[in-house]
């Protein structure tokens, strides 16, 4: 069906597809190791009917995600046609891979033979405003290995717990309605000195803290992010991928439902693209896949027995010689007039 030059294999490269693209999908899904068709093409009508092609490969029950770039009325309903047929369209390759995770996540929480069982002695009534110091104290009591910290209300408590804690220290601004203090410039690491403190205790009054948070800095390694939130479709999901401040710029991550069984979590690492800074990395630390599954399983546990609570989040969650230790967290509650349980 397909001339030279084509990559004939998975993935399937058609070159520019001509009329025989239905051919070609109807036989990419009658191969019994393909369980999801996901494709991408141009709206090229003058080179295929993508609509029709797509139509004469649905008729087998792999399901089917198409992208069709484009732009103007003709991509739209050609879409819209697609969506009306039942086959996912979107508009870009990105879309392509979200909605075959979507259906990956789907088909795998399924499968379950039974529920999975979730930690049992999650504490419940939990609500209101988290700072770190508050939210730290929950992953306290959830079994977590935090830093040795204080809250201070000023400079004196702030100069006192650095005498106690020892040097170095982290000092952060301490406010619940500041859910990312690096970017305005609220840490301030390898405090060792009281006037090295004084300095920055400076510069956080300058950018309005009223509490101070002093920590005893905890030791190098790789960072993670780990979480459970409410996402507005899927319910309660949980998330585990590399951290620290690049998080978000690197999306290395992996999505559960939740409430996860310990084995569904500990295998969640394994999808990561930076997976092998977890297992040693130039000498570096290897990642316990029990410690953390058991602290991916309580947060989404937690997470799914307390109504009133929308996001936890850990980041970083830094794996180092001694095991996981959480640097910081961000727990946010919805309004209380609004929490549903998740049914």
């Amino acid at each position: 069906m397909l001339p030279p030059l084509t990559f004939q294999r998975n993935p399937v490269d058609t070159g520019r597809p001509g009329p025989e693209l239905g051919r070609v999908l109807a036989a990419v899904g009658a191969d019994p190791g393909v369980d999801v068709l996901a494709g991408y093409a141009l709206h090229e009508p003058d080179a295929v009917d993508l609509v029709a092609a797509a139509k004469e490969a649905s008729a087998s029950d792999v399901p089917m995600v198409l992208g069709v770039g484009g732009a103007g009325d003709e991509v739209i309903r050609a879409r819209r046609a697609l969506l009306d047929g039942g086959i996912a369209a979107v508009a870009d390759p990105r879309g392509v891979a979200a909605a075959t995770g979507a259906l990956l996540t789907d088909a795998r929480a399924r499968s379950r033979a039974t529920a999975p069982t979730a930690p049992t002695g999650v504490p419940t009534g939990i609500g209101g405003a988290f700072d770190e110091y508050r939210a730290k104290e929950l992953l306290d009591r959830l079994g977590m290995a935090t830093p040795p910290r204080r809250a201070c209300d000023d400079r004196a408590a702030a100069h006192a717990a650095l005498a106690a804690l020892g040097g170095p220290v982290a000092v952060k601004l301490l406010d619940a309605a500041v859910l990312h203090k690096t970017e305005i410039g609220g840490v301030h690491l390898g405090i060792t000195t009281p006037a090295a403190l004084d300095v920055a205790l400076d510069k956080l009054d300058a950018i309005g803290a009223r509490r101070y948070l002093v920590e005893a800095m905890a030791p190098a390694g790789v960072d993670l992010v780990v979480g459970a939130r409410r996402d507005p479709v899927f319910g309660p999901v949980v998330l585990v991928g590399l951290g620290g401040t690049t998080a978000e710029a690197l999306a290395d991550v992996t999505i559960r439902l939740a409430p996860v069984s310990l084995a569904e979590a500990a295998a969640m690492p394994s999808e990561l693209a930076g997976r092998a800074l977890l297992n040693g990395w130039r000498g570096g630390p290897v990642l316990d896949h029990d410690e953390l599954a058991r602290v991916v399983a309580t947060l989404g546990a937690t997470l799914a027995a307390n109504a009133v609570l929308d996001d936890i989040e850990v980041n970083p969650l830094r794996l180092t010689a001694h095991g996981l230790v959480a640097l910081d967290a961000v727990i946010i509650s919805k309004e209380t007039a609004d929490a549903q349980p998740d049914l």
